[in-house]
């Protein structure tokens, strides 16, 4: 676990780990920032080689599936330069393949909504700093606040973009949230705070990068 991944995750993780006996943190790495996404995985493999080394472990592994194949990850990228294996997509298994047998295996995150670490919620070409972590992480606890479920707080630096389930939008759609969510996040430090109108998705920072 590691100081990118929300704390409240950061909570649940350290206590899945302490079940299955598995428990490793980073010493300290994030004391200044990181430059740029998957600079995380890219601090925290490294890590880890080391503490396999030491304790004998022939190999490191990560919970990614197939549905992380078709978007830009750069966490996979430092996955691969770090010989990380990925079992879940060795045996071809999607997010909702893997919910449905944590769902049988009587899980307690099997419904979760999946939460990548908060540096995936920082604009391409703005440095992830403690402080915008901070700034992101404090604003999806807002939004926990008045009960939303499923959505992201996508930091463009002075310019926070809010993301809601479509399911959800309704809600938000409402004048006085509307009013009450435009305060709290200017308390925050942003100067603009804007709805996306096309809700929430996954890897919607990746729109702006060229396809080729």
């Amino acid at each position: 676990m590691t100081e990118t991944g929300e704390p409240l995750e950061i909570e649940v993780g350290e206590r899945l780990g302490r079940v299955s006996g598995l428990l490793l943190r980073p010493p300290e790495p994030w004391a200044g920032y990181v430059l740029a996404h998957g600079a995380g995985a890219g601090m925290t493999h490294p890590f880890m080689e080391s503490v396999a080394r030491g304790r004998g472990i022939q190999n490191i592994v990560d919970g990614s599936t197939v549905d992380d194949l078709g978007d830009y990850r750069p966490g996979r990228r430092a996955a691969a330069q770090h010989a990380v294996r990925s079992p879940l997509i060795e045996v071809g298994l999607s997010k909702n393949e893997v919910r449905e047998l944590s769902r049988r295996a009587t899980l307690p995150t099997w419904d979760k909504p999946a939460s990548p670490c908060l540096s995936s919620r920082i604009a391409y070409g703005t440095t992830v700093t403690i402080e915008r972590l901070s700034k992101v992480d404090r604003g999806e606890e807002i939004l926990r606040e008045y009960g939303f479920r499923e959505f992201r707080v996508r930091h463009h630096d002075q310019l926070v973009r809010l993301e809601i389930s479509q399911s959800e939008m309704d809600r938000v759609l409402n004048q006085q949230i509307f009013k009450e969510l435009a305060a709290r996040f200017r308390e925050l430090g942003f100067k603009y705070v804007t709805l996306d109108l096309e809700g929430f998705r996954s890897g919607s920072m990746n729109e702006v990068l060229n396809k080729k």
